[in-house]
C-alpha cells in the first residue's frame, strides 16, 4: 500500500512516518516542505521516500500525484500558529497552505482515485470546553481563532467532496492534545504540548513556577494515535466521517502532578504571579473531554497506554536526557 504523509517534518507527521514504515506492507512517501529543517525519525527506512515540495504550488502537487500512485493520503501539514511571523513562514501565505493546499489535496485524491484520505482536525473547535461535559462529534462549534477557522474550512470541503463521489473514503479526526517524550518546536509549531513543556522544564530545574495549575485538557499519547491510524488503514469503509480522538476525560496540571507522585516522582511546583511563571497558562487553554465512542465502535480501538503509563513513560524518557 502506498501512503502519502504530508507534514512529515512535523510532530505528528514524523511519528506517523516512523510507525507506518515499520510495517513492510506500506510504502511511505514522506512529504516535507522546502523550508523544513527537521529530519525523519525513521532514519530513512527502505520503504520511505522523502519528497520535498511546496504543497501550495498546484503544479507541483499535480505532478506528485501523476508520478506516484497513492492508495492513502494522510494530511498532517498545517501551520498551527496562524499568528506566526517567522522568516520561513513569510515565504508563503498561511491561508494558502492551510486551506487552499488542503482543498487541492482533496481534489487530486479524488481525481487520481486515492482510496482513503485522512485529515487531522482539532477538538479545539467545540464550543463547550468544560471539564465535566464530554464533547460529541455532533456538538456545537465555536471558532476561537484563525487556526480553528482553517480546520473547519477543510472539514467542510471534505464533507462537500465526499458527497460528490463514492470512490475516495474520507475520515476526519478531531484530535485532543497530542503529546510525547520526543517533541520539538518549529517555525510553524512554536510551542510543544503543555505536558512536554512541564516535564522538560522540570527535568532541567527540579521545580517549576506556575501561575495556574487548574488548566485541563484531554491529553492523548502519540503512540496511541499511531496505533489508531494502523486500525484506520486496515478498514476500507467508515461508519462516520468525523471521529473524536482522545481519552474520554480531561486532566489538569494538578492531576499530572498527582500521577507523578503516585509513581514516586515528586514534582515540586510553586504558585506565583503570571509575570513570574516559568510557563504561562490560562483558562483559555482548557479543553473539554472527548466522547470517543465512535472510534471504539468503528475500529474496536483500545489505547495501548493509559494516561498514567504515558505520563510516567514520557517523564522517564526525558529524565534520561533524550
Amino acid at each position: 500500500m502506498n501512503v502519502l504523509i504530508t507534514g512529515a517534518g512535523g510532530f505528528i507527521g514524523s511519528f506517523l512516518v516512523d510507525s507506518i514504515s515499520s510495517d513492510s506492507k506500506f510504502n511511505v512517501y514522506a512529504l516535507f516542505s522546502p523550508w523544513d529543517q527537521l529530519k525523519l525519525r525513521s532514519k530513512f527506512n527502505k520503504n520511505v521516500q522523502e519528497i520535498k515540495i511546496d504543497i501550495s504550488n498546484t503544479q507541483n502537487l499535480n505532478e506528485l500525484f501523476v508520478r506516484f500512485s497513492f492508495d492513502t493520503v494522510i494530511h498532517c501539514a498545517f501551520i498551527t500558529d496562524t499568528s506566526v511571523q517567522s522568516q520561513s513562514v513569510k515565504k508563503f501565505d498561511i491561508e494558502k497552505v492551510n486551506i487552499f493546499s488542503s482543498i487541492k489535496l482533496i481534489e487530486f485524491s479524488i481525481k487520481y482515485a486515492v482510496k482513503r484520505f485522512v485529515f487531522f482536525s482539532s477538538a479545539g473547535i467545540y464550543k463547550n470546553q468544560k471539564k465535566d461535559l464530554l464533547n460529541c462529534e455532533t456538538d456545537s462549534i465555536m471558532l476561537r481563532n484563525d487556526y480553528f477557522k482553517h480546520k473547519l474550512a477543510v472539514e467542510k470541503s471534505i464533507s462537500h467532496h465526499k458527497g460528490l463521489q463514492d470512490k475516495t473514503n474520507f475520515v476526519i479526526l478531531r484530535l485532543g492534545t497530542i503529546f510525547s517524550e520526543n517533541e520539538s518546536n518549529s517555525s510553524t509549531r512554536p510551542n510543544t504540548s503543555l505536558i512536554h513543556q512541564l516535564l522538560y522544564y522540570y527535568k532541567k530545574n527540579n521545580f517549576i513556577r506556575l501561575n495556574d495549575v487548574s488548566v485541563f485538557r484531554d491529553f492523548f499519547y502519540i503512540h496511541n494515535l499511531t496505533s489508531l491510524i494502523h486500525s484506520i488503514l486496515a478498514i476500507k469503509k467508515y461508519d462516520h466521517l468525523i471521529y473524536n480522538v482522545g481519552s474520554n476525560q480531561s486532566f489538569s496540571v494538578v492531576d499530572l502532578f498527582q500521577i507523578l507522585s503516585r509513581n514516586e516522582i515528586n514534582f515540586n511546583y510553586y504558585i506565583t504571579s503570571k509575570d513570574k511563571s516559568d510557563i504561562i497558562v490560562n483558562s483559555s487553554q482548557n479543553r473539554a473531554p472527548l466522547n470517543t465512542k465512535r472510534i471504539i465502535d468503528s475500529f474496536g480501538f483500545k489505547a495501548k497506554y493509559s494516561f498514567e503509563e504515558s505520563i510516567v513513560k514520557t517523564f522517564t524518557h526525558l529524565s534520561r536526557g533524550y
